[in-house]
């Protein structure tokens, strides 16, 4: 396995001669290899030594082994072809994990005949694997074409690598070459069992197409190549520790998760969606609790890109602290979220728990929400219990909006170019409203004015 990455120059991993024969490979059979050894050998003592070693990279060594110079005109016999194909994010990620399910399975019984154990644990595994079943018709058509072709998880790989995508016209394909020195050391349980245990020297892996800007970073950690700055982002390393599970580098899901965890309060609204998508239960949490703690100190443009469900999730949280400014900051999530909202969702972003109080430049806003969306405020009978305490908090603060309303037009020494635009919106606002809506806030900010 390769060392962890430390805080020294970029690094590339080359095999001594004691780790080739500890891979199983050929000294003789690669003679960029012996050159590389022969540059950078070591004492006679960690010659003996079967871990791997790192040089300097590339740049200062022109000998290291790389799998961007890895040629497939040259040196065929020594390499490797890794050949991934990118399918559909959420149909490939389940089937990796429907793949897991049925392998653990398969252990728990195999244990189960020789020590006689219960069902339990089987039956657990079954209700997972149920599920995980929530995709539509075609996800599982397209899994029981797999099935017959041999490919039963996203983990598979072919020894008959496909050159065509003709079932799949949308898939991505990318072909690396790689040298087989380095693939066999180890540092991918996958790569290598592929090379040393079954004699392959080629792969056909199905990804997720999400994660395929990852994959030269997760080449450069099988070389021993530290990510270059910038390299990690919040998509990469999710994207990273996925691949690291399903090619088995478990140094490369401590990389990632290391940058992770340093980078979780900067872009937790970013990271809560990816762990939607790659079923990171426990990101999901740490994202949502971070995204709860800071939601009054979070821009805009990163809750708006958030799907109505996580926002909830974040207000509906333990970690959440309402304040008088929410009101404002769920008003402003809605008018992005226009298309993408429903009565139900509008109820949740606004409980009384969530947002105790309403500002009055954001009344208006609601109420007209709540036309669009169909709610007949004309019409008590028609009205959710929850839907008619909105509305009626709305007119509660009618007094000011009404107010600022008669001040705009009566202020006749003003003209309408020197008004301010708030101002001019809220009036706007107030008299595109239904005459019933009017006659509420007016009567309610009479009465106000009388008692």
């Amino acid at each position: 396995m390769p060392q962890s990455i430390t805080d020294s120059p970029i690094y590339v991993y080359v095999p001594t001669t004691a780790s080739k024969r500890h891979a199983g490979s050929d000294v003789s059979e690669s003679p960029v290899s012996v050159m590389s050894c022969s540059c950078t050998a070591l004492s006679n003592e960690e010659d003996r030594r079967t871990t791997p070693r790192f040089s300097r990279s590339a740049e200062r060594d022109g000998s290291a082994l790389s799998w961007r110079s890895s040629a497939p005109e040259r040196n065929h016999a020594n390499l490797f072809t890794l050949k991934l194909i990118g399918i559909d994010d959420r149909l490939a990620i389940e089937q990796f994990y429907r793949a897991k399910i049925e392998r653990k399975k398969c252990k728990l019984q195999s244990k189960q005949r020789h020590s006689g154990l219960s069902h339990l644990h089987l039956d657990r595994l079954d209700s997972r694997s149920s599920e995980s079943s929530r995709s539509s018709e075609s996800l599982r058509r397209d899994s029981r074409n797999d099935s017959a072709t041999g490919n039963t998880g996203a983990s598979t790989t072919s020894t008959q690598p496909r050159t065509n995508s003709r079932d799949n016209p949308k898939a991505v394909i990318e072909t690396y070459h790689l040298h087989k020195s380095v693939v066999g050391n180890g540092a991918s349980e996958k790569l290598t069992r592929r090379v040393k245990t079954d004699h392959f020297d080629h792969s056909t892996v199905k990804v997720p197409t999400c994660c395929l800007s990852a994959i030269p970073i997760l080449l450069d950690h099988i070389y021993g190549i530290q990510a270059g700055e910038g390299a990690l982002t919040a998509d990469t390393s999710v994207a990273l520790r996925f691949l690291s599970n399903l090619f088995g580098i478990p140094t490369l899901h401590e990389v990632a998760t290391t940058f992770l965890r340093d980078d979780l309060r900067a872009s937790a609204p970013r990271y809560m969606q990816l762990a939607d998508i790659y079923w990171e239960n426990k990101l999901i949490d740490a994202s949502t609790k971070v995204c709860a703690q800071d939601f009054h100190e979070t821009k805009m443009t990163a809750l708006a890109q958030l799907e109505p469900d996580k926002l909830i999730r974040i207000l509906h949280s333990n970690f959440f602290e309402p304040r008088d400014s929410t009101s404002s900051k769920i008003a402003s999530y809605c008018r992005c979220q226009l298309h993408n909202l429903s009565r139900e969702t509008v109820l949740s972003l606004t409980n009384e728990h969530v947002m105790p109080s309403i500002c009055p430049d954001d009344a208006l806003f609601f109420v007209r929400l709540m036309l669009r969306l169909g709610v007949d405020v004309t019409n008590e009978s028609s009205f959710m219990k929850e839907e008619r305490r909105l509305y009626l908090r709305c007119v509660e603060v009618s007094p000011t909006i009404v107010k600022g309303v008669i001040n705009s037009m009566t202020q006749e020494m003003e003209s309408a170019e020197n008004m301010k635009i708030r101002g001019r919106l809220i009036r706007s606002e107030y008299l595109r409203l239904p005459a019933e809506i009017k006659v509420d806030m007016l009567e309610f900010a009479l009465a106000e004015s009388i008692y």
